[in-house]
């Protein structure tokens, strides 16, 4: 810090220690009660040696005397697959977990009858599905429709879903008091908007109206919910993309 003086905070965030749902740890006091009873078990997993993560982690965990096993990663996702995996028994972020709580892959495994699987790649989820390893892919919308097209020969029903934890916005801004450069893209997003919807069914971008996943999770299993025509089972071709509803929308595509 010689060459380095700091002059003001213009902003900051606020971090978090995650656990997965069924865990015994309720509070941060729970966790560090555990972890004086037993000395170098406790397992928290931060984004990286070094990250805002880890010397968050440090600031509290060292004053209270806490010896615990630190586990980087390379970014949040795989962070918090090893939180929802059990890889460790603790994960430290920001705002960058808020996508991975309560997302409806992690409340199905919480549910008699389903266990989920993690995948790095969307090739290899479409590959358990054709060994049949797994019933369903939760898959990004547009990725998910032109794989299917592109690599699958559609052999899958793409059927967009919706609700909690699937939610994403996009927009395109410009400058403030742009107003003419505004109005122009409008227009032409408009005129272009035929062109924009066959680009999108050329793609294989599922486009129908999505199934709300919150209703679906309520009234009957997903399997039975989407389970794909003519198929004696869901393993016979069934894909669940998580799409944005709004940000799937020939509107939102315009974008």
């Amino acid at each position: 810090m010689r060459y380095i003086k700091p002059v003001i905070q213009i902003s900051g965030v606020n971090f978090g220690f995650l656990v997965p749902s069924d865990s015994s740890f309720l509070s941060l006091t729970d966790l560090i009660q555990w972890a004086r009873k037993n000395p170098g078990q406790l397992t928290i997993g931060s984004t990286g040696i070094g990250t805002t993560a880890h010397l968050a982690m440090e600031d509290i965990m060292t004053p209270e005397g806490v010896s615990y096993i630190h586990v980087p990663y390379k970014g949040t996702a795989d962070q918090m697959l090893a939180v929802a995996g059990k890889t460790i028994m603790v994960g430290v972020n920001s705002t960058g977990f808020a996508p991975y709580v309560e997302p409806p892959h992690i409340l199905l495994s919480l549910e008699d009858g389903y266990s989920t699987n993690s995948f790095m790649l969307h090739e290899e989820a479409f590959a358990a599905l054709a060994k049949g390893e797994i019933d369903a892919a939760i898959l990004w919308g547009p990725n998910a429709g032109f794989e299917n097209q592109k690599s699958q020969q559609g052999r899958w029903r793409i059927t967009p879903v919706t609700g909690q934890g699937f939610s994403g916005q996009m927009a395109v801004a410009v400058r403030k008091g742009n107003d003419a450069l505004l109005a122009g893209m409008d227009k032409a997003l408009t005129d272009l908007q035929p062109n924009i919807t066959t680009l999108a069914r050329k793609y294989g971008f599922p486009l129908e109206k999505p199934l709300l996943m919150a209703h679906a999770l309520q009234t009957a299993p997903v399997a039975a919910a989407v389970s794909p025509p003519q198929a004696s089972s869901p393993k016979q071709g069934l894909a669940v993309p998580v799409v944005d509803s709004a940000a799937n929308s020939p509107d939102a595509l315009k974008a």
